[in-house]
């Protein structure tokens, strides 16, 4: 079903060697997003690149972290800390928004508290990648993860439909 997306990048085809591991998904995400980023309605997608982390900019550890909560000292905090899955789909962000809307992939368009975003997703919902839209409809990578729960999958199927159903031109 999803043949056509770029094999997944393991951290046991490197040895477990975490460091030259990140080093080749930072390589691929700076191919992907920085060197020959994808157009989507004929525009770049652009990256917010402060603040860097590690030398890296912060599209990259979006794409390869997620927020969990840690507990240090006694008190419990957010940190951005790795996620596998991911990390393996490094590549498929940059294949999906080029793929842009068809049958392999659904878009739509939500409103949310901080803005507006386009999303695109695989038709299962399985995978979403989501854009920014800010001023000038200039389109900026905020996140991209896999879906795994059902019932995540089923909101943004319910998102998908209504937008159809009132928003789609």
């Amino acid at each position: 079903m999803n043949d056509w997306l770029p094999p997944l990048c393991r951290l046991k085809d490197f040895e477990h060697d975490w460091q030259r591991y990140e080093d080749h998904l930072y390589s691929r995400f700076r191919r992907d997003f920085i060197v020959s980023p994808p157009r989507v309605d004929g525009q770049p997608v652009q990256i917010n690149t402060a603040p860097y982390e590690k030398g890296k900019e912060e599209a990259f550890w979006h794409l390869t972290t997620e927020d969990q909560e840690v507990e240090r000292d006694g008190d419990v905090q957010k940190e951005r800390l790795p996620d596998l899955r991911r990390c393996e789909r490094i590549a498929w962000p940059g294949a999906i928004l080029r793929e842009g809307e068809s049958d392999r992939v659904v878009v739509w368009r939500e409103r949310r508290t901080d803005g507006l975003r386009r999303v695109h997703a695989l038709p299962d919902f399985s995978y979403m990648v989501a854009l920014s839209i800010r001023g000038g409809g200039r389109l900026f990578l905020a996140t991209a993860f896999p879906v795994d729960h059902q019932g995540k999958r089923d909101r943004l199927r319910k998102q998908y439909e209504r937008y159809l159903r009132t928003e789609k031109p």
